[in-house]
This record gives C-alpha cells, sequence and structure tokens, in this order.
C-alpha cells in the first residue's frame, strides 16, 4: 500500500519538490531582508566623494592659519564634507525608492526604518566624536577621519544583518581602513576620504550593480 502511494501517478515529482522549496525559501528571504540597495547609487555616491577629496585638501591648505590642525578651518571641512554626504543620502534614498517602486515590494517601507536604526546608533557616535575633536580638541583634528571610517563601517555591519551581504563587505572593508588610517596614515585625512567614501563605494557600487542588471 505504501509503495502504491508514493509510487503512484499522485506521488511529488523530487525536482518540482525542490523548485518549490528554492521558491518559498526567496520568498522568505525578500520579506526578511532588504534588497532595495541601489548600485548606482553607491557608484554615484563614491564618484562625489572622490572628487570633493581633492578640492576640500585644495581649500583647506589655502585657508589654514597658522599652527592650525590638518582640518583647519573646520568650518570649511564640515561645509565640504556636510554637503557631500547630504547629496549621498539623497542619491542613496532616490535609488532605493526607484528600487522599491519597480519591484512592486510591500516590504520595502517596512524594513527601510529597520536598516536606518541600525545604522543610526554608529552614525550618532561618530557625529559625537567630530564635534568633540573639533570643538574641543582641534590639535587632534587627526582622530576624525578614522573615526568616520570605523563609525559608518560599523553602522554597515549593523544594517547588514537585514539587507544584501555586499553591505557587509562594505562596512569590513570601512573598518579596515578606519584601523589603517588610525594608526599608519594620521596625516593623510582626505586620501582617506577619497578612498573610503569614494573607491570603497564606487568597488562595492559596481558589484552590486553588476549583479542587478536585467
Amino acid at each position: 500500500m505504501q509503495s502504491t502511494l508514493y509510487h503512484g501517478e499522485g506521488a511529488p515529482d523530487g525536482s518540482r519538490a525542490r523548485r518549490e522549496l528554492e521558491e518559498i525559501r526567496r520568498v522568505v528571504a525578500r520579506t526578511t531582508r532588504f534588497s532595495h540597495v541601489s548600485g548606482a547609487a553607491w557608484v554615484a555616491s563614491g564618484a562625489l566623494a572622490m572628487g570633493a577629496a581633492p578640492v576640500c585638501h585644495w581649500f583647506l591648505e589655502a585657508r589654514r592659519p597658522p599652527g592650525g590642525g590638518l582640518l583647519a578651518p573646520p568650518g570649511l571641512f564640515a561645509e565640504v564634507w556636510g554637503t557631500v554626504f547630504t547629496v549621498s543620502v539623497c542619491l542613496h534614498m532616490a535609488g532605493m525608492w526607484r528600487r522599491g517602486r519597480e519591484g512592486h515590494d510591500p516590504t520595502f517601507r517596512r524594513l527601510l526604518p529597520q536598516v536606518l536604526a541600525a545604522f543610526g546608533p554608529s552614525a550618532a557616535v561618530g557625529a559625537a566624536l567630530t564635534l568633540w575633536c573639533l570643538l574641543h580638541s582641534p590639535a587632534h583634528d587627526e582622530l576624525v577621519v578614522p573615526a568616520w571610517q570605523m563609525a559608518y563601517g560599523l553602522g554597515l555591519l549593523a544594517a547588514s544583518m537585514i539587507t544584501i551581504w555586499e553591505v557587509r563587505l562594505a562596512g569590513l572593508a570601512f573598518v579596515g581602513l578606519g584601523l589603517v588610517a588610525l594608526f599608519a596614515l594620521p596625516g593623510a585625512p582626505m586620501s582617506v576620504m577619497a578612498a573610503g567614501f569614494g573607491g570603497i563605494h564606487v568597488a562595492v557600487g559596481l558589484r552590486i550593480a553588476w549583479r542587478q542588471r536585467p
């Protein structure tokens, strides 16, 4: 009787069952992981940072007061990179929104706040360390750029728990670069900014864009 049930006409096909199982897994992954990261936005923001770094370096060298730190005057540094980060955030949000609408994915609005919440604490720590260095200890402003790299990397690592694996790769790269900048490159902040917010974003963005191609 059991043999008839198993080998009979109504028995489930093994390959079909495996295909259905894989489809179920893909559906579950889409509903629990944020997959709307835009590779194009990563590349664009990286290119923006790579262009801003030499410009900022030139302005800082031209306007640095005698005895000023590496990032003096701090207002100019904050103005340049504040603009870069604002534009970059807009690029990423627009890219994620477009991908969410194109895919007609209802999980976009539910998962985006979770991604931002995961990234927020490390961003707040990085901002606090920046303000402290620039306002209370400008002589040690060489710590600002390594702190940014590591704080941003830790934020990406936290967000990667609910998004694509390339974000985790970028997070590890930023933390590693921050450590190198802290111990080996304290006198080259704009080179580190170009390599991190520029080069890492472009490299990872190209990988994401390649995987997302039609």
